[in-house]
């Protein structure tokens, strides 16, 4: 690799890496790849990689401008979100200073949530003191852990809920028909004591029967 190197995919350019941080792809979605850039870049861009093959000079399909570094990018497994960690921001100009110079922002040191597709910042909360280097999403996907290294700490984030799976409504045959089997399984108990109790009363009959027979006949 030259030391000029390009962000390629399948031999397509995405715009030079120097300034490139953070790449995620996104779990729900298979050819959206979300790049994100320090200064002086400071862009999130969304690529479509089936969109690749038609053109050679591809542009990406959404572009967050943040005006701060970009560290790293995660995606929600569960909703169209896009998860993004930042370092220091700076005023937006057209030609910007070879020397940053920071400003107070929304993005400084923060954990952004953004909505896809579009271009809506959903929340934005100061993690850290300083640059928020590094996240890693957990396993269940609803967890962020972030790490500082001014801090020297790791935090962790509750960001996502799980979906609930949407089950089958019960109808109205489902109960009766549930409501008749538990009919049946209560009367599976009382039979065999009722056949008792006939068995017993028609033999207590029976026997007053005869007995009167046999009176009679003396």
């Amino acid at each position: 690799m030259s030391g000029n190197c390009d962000l390629r995919l399948t031999d397509h350019p995405l715009g030079s890496c120097n300034n490139k941080q953070a790449m995620a792809w996104c779990p729900w979605k298979t050819d959206l790849l979300a790049t994100g850039g320090t200064y002086p870049d400071g862009r999130i861009h969304i690529w479509s990689t089936s969109l690749l093959a038609n053109t050679q000079s591809p542009a990406p399909i959404e572009t967050i401008q943040t005006h701060s570094s970009v560290y790293s990018l995660q995606w929600s497994p569960h909703s169209r979100e896009l998860l993004s960690t930042h370092g220091f921001a700076w005023h937006p100009r057209e030609r910007l200073p070879d020397v940053p110079e920071p400003v107070a922002s929304p993005y400084t040191n923060s954990i952004s949530v953004h909505a896809f597709p579009g271009t809506r910042r959903l929340v934005s909360v100061s993690a850290h003191t300083g640059t928020v280097s590094q996240s890693c999403l957990g396993p269940d996907g609803t967890m962020v852990f972030t790490i500082c290294y001014r801090e020297e700490a790791m935090k962790m984030w509750k960001v996502w809920g799980q979906r609930e799976e949407a089950g089958r409504k019960e109808s109205s045959f489902d109960k009766f028909i549930r409501r008749a089997v538990r009919g049946l399984s209560r009367c599976s108990c009382i039979l065999p004591a009722l056949l008792v109790c006939f068995a017993c009363i028609s033999c207590f009959v029976f026997g007053n029967m005869i007995l009167r027979s046999t009176r009679a006949r003396g």
